[in-house]
């Protein structure tokens, strides 16, 4: 059964074929706190993504960090980079379940503040 949540926001919108952009997210408050729940498509030059995410504004990203390694089993990243305002670290593993795939963790570390995103993403051909 699907939980019918409210929509948080829904930017864009997703067509059959040709460019375009859809994010849709839905607030989920649990005993732990707030956490938004985030999926998105897109369809470009560069092909078809679609990703799915949370994220929650209290994680030390550290610490979730470390503990998502150690249960995905998960070995060094892809790629690790601060943002130019030195706000925030992601985090990327490739590939890390096959070929176009990866698993991005996004979270505020470098200034020693709460806060974090974890993305799944898939990448594909074009839409036709």
């Amino acid at each position: 059964m699907a939980m019918k949540l409210p929509v948080r926001r829904d930017i864009g919108q997703s067509k059959e074929s040709g460019p375009f952009a859809h994010s849709k997210s839905w607030l989920v408050t649990l005993t732990t706190g707030p956490h938004e729940l985030t999926a998105a498509e897109a369809n470009g030059p560069h092909g078809y993504v679609k990703s799915c995410g949370i994220s929650a504004p209290d994680a030390n990203g550290e610490s979730f960090k470390s503990e998502f390694v150690s249960v995905m089993k998960l070995g060094r990243p892809s790629s690790e980079n601060i943002s130019k305002d030195g706000i925030m670290r992601a985090t990327e593993w490739k590939d890390a379940f096959g070929a176009g795939t990866s698993l991005q963790l996004v979270d505020a570390t470098p200034k020693n503040k709460s806060g974090a995103m974890l993305f799944y993403i898939v990448r594909e051909a074009s839409k036709p």
